[in-house]
């Protein structure tokens, strides 16, 4: 968790039977500015962080109990903020994207027992706001404020066992992607690898099915063609824009953003991919509900003298209305529970971190808000 400053803050779950228990176990603080993306390594258990401060760190958990967590720094070559990182499946590698429009590919050098990255300097012509590794290819899908996402190979020698193949290197742009709807906030990979997704900053979720990322070594050649069939789910009129994406199979993704609130995005065999519904929680762990309802009742009693005195809302309530869930701020990210199927966090704005978990079924039920345990 990183609150809206330089911390890192690590929790952790004593018992495997009381997930609701959650203690305080430790503070990173190398970082000096906004710590903006942090990334746990499945495989190494590793967590990766970045910073305003253009710093990127590789943190070792600790060995023993009451030992420090080890950073290790990344020689990355970036020259402006790092804003968006993300571990490769493996975790053998890493990428981080920039303010500079670049991105950098970082891998450990033995040799040097360091952390040392390439980089991919030219193709984007703004911020690149979020990187997503594809499932099982060599593959990096970036999401950036030039309103595009873009497909680059990333295969590093000595790294991977095989490039992308046909005549594409390091770095070179496979694919991209115009949304022309506001610069993109978040891109995201569907388990098999055959359906990238995006959401705009104007547009909602975008959504390309049918890519065969075996064959990207020829999407150079197809140019145009190589895009497969894409549906857009967009807003409605009174919602505002979604910032995070998380596929929790091929057919379930969850959106989240400024309206605080988790929404559920099927695909069905008609009519593609659409908006199911809201989440909402309906029950919580007993250290939580006394505090959140408080949060809940101040919320609603400044709603209703709004509405009955006409009252402005005030700098701590600019929405002018109640929470209609568990988060009382926007949502910044969302983030599967490999060890849970069907299971994800949420974390936003208001420092809080929510744990979802439901079967498939509960969340097919039909439109309006969805109950989640």
């Amino acid at each position: 968790m990183c609150p809206n400053n330089a911390e890192i803050h690590i929790y952790s779950c004593p018992s495997a039977g009381d997930p609701g228990r959650w203690e305080h176990t430790a503070v990173l603080r190398e970082h000096d500015q906004l710590v903006c993306s942090l990334d746990w390594g499945c495989t190494s258990h590793r967590l990766l962080s970045c910073s305003h401060d253009r710093n990127v760190y590789v943190w070792t958990p600790p060995a023993a109990p009451g030992a420090a967590w080890t950073p290790a720094l990344v020689v990355h070559h970036l020259t402006r903020a790092a804003l968006c990182c993300a571990w490769a499946p493996g975790d053998t590698k890493f990428a981080v994207g920039s303010g500079a429009g670049s991105v950098s590919i970082c891998y450990f050098e033995r040799d040097n027992n360091w952390w040392v990255g390439k980089l991919v300097k030219k193709h984007h012509e703004s911020s690149v706001l979020g990187v997503a590794w594809h499932p099982t290819q060599p593959l990096l899908a970036t999401a950036c404020a030039d309103g595009c996402v873009r497909i680059m190979a990333a295969a590093v020698r000595g790294v991977d066992s095989a490039p992308v193949g046909g005549d594409a290197k390091f770095g070179d742009l496979l694919l991209q992607w115009s949304l022309g709807s506001g610069w993109v906030h978040s891109v995201a990979w569907a388990p098999s690898g055959s359906t990238l997704a995006a959401v705009t900053h104007g547009g909602g979720a975008h959504f390309m099915c049918g890519l065969d990322a075996s064959r990207a070594g020829e999407w150079m050649a197809l140019g145009d063609k190589a895009q497969g069939p894409v549906t857009a789910v967009p807003l409605a009129s009174d919602e505002l824009p979604w910032l995070t994406l998380l596929f929790l199979s091929d057919s379930l993704a969850i959106a989240a953003g400024f309206d605080c609130v988790p929404v559920v995005l099927m695909r069905t065999r008609d009519a593609g991919w659409i908006l199911a519904g809201e989440l909402a929680a309906t029950e919580e762990a007993p250290s939580q509900s006394s505090e959140r309802k408080s949060a809940f009742s101040e919320r609603l009693a400044s709603f209703r003298s709004q509405t009955e005195r006409g009252e402005a809302a005030s700098d701590g309530d600019a929405s002018g209305g109640a929470p209609r869930g568990m988060h009382m701020n926007t949502v910044t990210c969302l983030r599967a529970m490999p060890s849970s199927p069907h299971s994800f966090t949420s974390s936003g704005l208001d420092g809080r971190v929510a744990v979802w978990s439901a079967a498939p079924a509960e969340l097919a039920r039909g439109f309006g808000t969805l109950q989640l345990a």
